[in-house]
């Protein structure tokens, strides 16, 4: 009986795993081929990406602007220095941000309600509106990383009220 339990569990996780993988992978060739175009605003978080890989300099704030903060930035500078400057690793940064907000929302549904609604929650998300995919992938500030704070946030409330730490 233990063995099915813990069988079953797995064979969500699997699934979860598919789904923000191949979610993940999506967004990745839509970048590859050049969608969505980029604007002023992604332009601006990747020149701040540069400054703080080549500079040295450490913003707070997103270049003018003194209300959007600068972690997409700073993120993008670390895959900078890794793989080169380039519109694509940027993309690819959101990608994963995308991908940490999906397992904190499958992890935190899996927990709240069950694990099918989990999967069926990530995989509408997965798919995501046109208006979605735009939000998802451009670095404008606060919106990848809102999300992923988010979703830790309540899951962190969560274990900690419940008492169930896993």
């Amino acid at each position: 009986m233990f063995a099915k339990v813990v069988k079953n569990r797995n064979t969500y996780h699997i699934y979860a795993f598919l789904i923000i993988a191949s979610a993940t992978l999506f967004r990745i060739v839509l970048s590859r081929l050049g969608w969505p175009p980029t604007d002023s605003d992604e332009a601006t978080y990747n020149l701040m990406a540069f400054h703080i890989w080549k500079n040295g300099e450490h913003p707070i704030f997103m270049y003018g602007g003194n209300y959007l903060g600068a972690i997409e930035a700073y993120i993008g500078s670390v895959l900078f220095r890794l793989f080169g400057p380039s519109m694509l690793v940027m993309r690819i940064e959101m990608a994963g941000l995308f991908a940490l907000f999906l397992l904190g929302l499958y992890l935190l549904t899996y927990r709240l309600y069950s694990p099918r609604f989990a999967l069926v929650t990530i995989a509408f998300l997965a798919l995501g509106t046109v208006s979605m995919l735009v939000r998802q992938l451009k670095a404008t500030g606060g919106n990848a990383e809102i999300n992923v704070f988010g979703v830790f946030v309540l899951l962190i409330s969560f274990m900690l009220a419940s008492g169930r730490i896993e």
